[in-house]
């Protein structure tokens, strides 16, 4: 009797252990899993190649061609490097500042050179391992090259790893400036700006 009564306790808790891990939905009956839910796991594969929350990176190259804003036709190209650094606060909102240097080969004037200081704004259209995006930078330079830097553009963000993607874009930029002018001996400045279309690939980290 004794061992009977063993028995039966043995297989009614294996039966209850089984209810247990199942439950009804519409009359069906489904299996669940038993591990237990882990909501870091879920973020992480939602994110998986996505854009993560934290400190984020770029480094850029780019290449342009525009226009001095004193002739009208297209007589300025160059191309340089950027550096961006900030944070992302959720999925799709970035917010950082970096530093860009570029090199202005001009037509009519000596060929010199700009580095614009900015503060950037970065919005990912979706949280996927491709995304659009769009991008804007707002600065000022203080070199050669002296004036307002504003710089919007339109990109897509390829994610290669967590942490890691490759960003193209294509964008506009205007580079205010001054430059010398004279009539009858007398020297005054006045101000430009530099109008482009600017094309940039780089990394993310």
């Amino acid at each position: 009797m004794k061992y009977t009564l063993l028995i039966l306790a043995f297989f009614t808790s294996i039966f209850c252990v089984n209810a247990q891990s199942r439950y009804t939905v519409d009359g069906n009956s489904r299996q669940v899993s038993a591990h237990r839910y882990n909501p870091r796991h879920a973020i992480e594969h939602r994110h998986h190649n996505g854009v993560q929350e934290g400190y984020r990176g770029f480094v850029d190259v780019n290449f342009f061609a525009g226009n001095d804003g004193v002739f009208t036709e297209f007589n300025v190209v160059g191309g340089g490097f950027s550096t961006t650094h900030g944070y992302q606060f959720n999925p799709n909102v970035f917010l950082g500042g970096g530093m860009k240097f570029q090199y202005h080969s001009f037509d009519n004037f000596d060929n010199t050179y700009s580095m614009p200081f900015y503060a950037d704004f970065m919005v990912n259209m979706t949280d996927s391992k491709i995304s659009p995006f769009f991008d804007l930078k707002l600065g000022y330079s203080f070199t050669e090259i002296e004036g307002v830097y504003l710089s919007p553009s339109f990109g897509i963000r390829f994610g290669l790893a967590d942490n890691l993607a490759i960003n193209t874009s294509i964008g506009y930029s205007l580079q205010g400036y001054s430059y010398e002018e004279s009539f009858l001996h007398y020297y005054y400045n006045e101000k430009a700006s530099i109008h482009n279309l600017n094309l940039s690939v780089g990394i993310e980290f």
